[in-house]
């Protein structure tokens, strides 16, 4: 699941930069880390719906992964195999909550990445580009290679703004009506994707700017 780096991982940067083509540091531990603590809340406080110790097991998991990656230079990768499993980890946990909640906005628990990932793929369709060969078009790889931001600062910022929805779907899900929850996720799922087009849009000005001038 983890692919281990030596000390002088440095000295491999071209394996690093196609490794890391889908993914930047600390933000799959860290993205991870923050819809379990959801789930941990969900589980503790709102319905039970598996055991805790599982995802204790989970959370140490991608702590001690994390403790390795999320850092500027990072000694492990999760890779494909490892992103994948991560993944399949929290969707059989959201399904499960889900299904013994009958309440599908916990999805909202994957939202930042899931808005990233949507928009990505239509953006590469309208662009008549194969949608499963690599690509650095995703927004946090926009943020990190391109706009100068560094890897740990796009994952905080990631983690962060998963963390502060996770906090407004736990708080609202109970005291809403089920249109009101319908209107706040559709608010937060518009207001995401405004950025990501934002982002996208500045980037292609620069662009155009860039050749223009040559």
């Amino acid at each position: 699941m983890v692919v281990m780096g030596p000390d002088h991982l440095h000295s491999h940067r071209h394996h690093q930069r196609l490794q890391f083509y889908g993914r930047i540091n600390g933000i799959t531990s860290g993205y991870s880390i923050s819809a379990l603590i959801g789930l941990w809340i969900v589980n503790n406080y709102q319905a039970s719906f598996i055991s805790n110790d599982l995802i204790y097991a989970i959370i140490l998991a991608v702590a001690l992964f994390g403790f390795y990656n999320f850092r500027i230079r990072a000694r492990c990768f999760a890779g494909d195999v490892g992103a994948i499993s991560i993944s399949f980890i929290l969707v059989f946990l959201l399904i499960k909550l889900i299904l013994v909640t009958a309440n599908p906005f916990y999805m909202m628990f994957l939202v930042v990445y899931g808005i990233d990932t949507s928009m990505t793929i239509v953006y590469r369709l309208i662009r008549r580009e194969n949608i499963f060969e690599a690509h650095r078009n995703h927004l946090y790889q926009i943020l990190a290679n391109e706009s100068g931001i560094s890897h740990v600062k796009v994952s905080i910022g990631y983690v962060l703004v998963q963390l502060i929805i996770n906090f407004i779907i736990i708080k609202s899900i109970n005291q809403l009506s089920y249109i009101w929850m319908i209107l706040l996720s559709v608010t937060i799922i518009f207001m995401l994707s405004l950025f990501y087009i934002f982002v996208k849009t500045k980037k292609h000005s620069s662009l155009v700017i860039r050749h223009s001038s040559l």
